[in-house]
């Protein structure tokens, strides 16, 4: 199964034992005057040996929205984090206040539940990974859509009227 952004809460349905380092002391959610990051986009290292991560480099931006992050028990079995913020600092475009927090907090898990896996994403992770991509015209690496004649329409090339 695979989760991204607020559907991650599955993991709390499930009982497993994924932390959220955005909270206080109390564990209540940080209040925007101490961390918010709106539509930025973060340096995050991955695990590449990790399956999930086939063809990624060892650095990949997300974009960040407000997103869920993780922590995992220490020690902790049957959980592996494939991309993380290992920085102070991950910003890459955009802004943030409080970026700090996210040092350490992981942003890809993957779980074993049962006979499967739980993959759960906290940023948006839509694009694909950079060997097998084609062709793009976003730096964030999204596939830009092939573009199909219709049925019975006569093919337009460059140079051609």
């Amino acid at each position: 199964m695979v989760a991204v952004g607020d559907s991650t809460g599955v993991a709390d349905m499930l009982q497993l034992p994924v932390g959220d380092p955005l909270v206080d002391d109390k564990g209540k959610p940080l209040p925007g005057t101490r961390f918010y990051i709106p539509g930025s986009v973060l340096n995050a290292q991955v695990d590449t040996g990790h399956p999930l991560a086939f063809g990624v480099g060892a650095s990949v931006p997300l974009f960040f929205d407000s997103s869920p992050v993780f922590t995992l028990p220490a020690g902790g079995k049957a959980m592996t984090v494939v991309a993380s913020f290992d920085s102070a600092n991950p910003l890459l475009s955009g802004w943030a206040f409080g970026q700090a927090h996210l040092k350490g907090a992981d942003a890809i898990v993957d779980a074993c539940v049962g006979k499967g896996h739980l993959f759960l994403m906290g940023p948006e992770v839509n694009q694909g990974p950079s060997r097998t991509r084609r062709s793009s015209s976003c730096s964030t690496g999204s596939i830009s859509p092939r573009r199909t004649a219709r049925p019975g329409a006569a093919a337009v090339t460059a140079g051609s009227s």
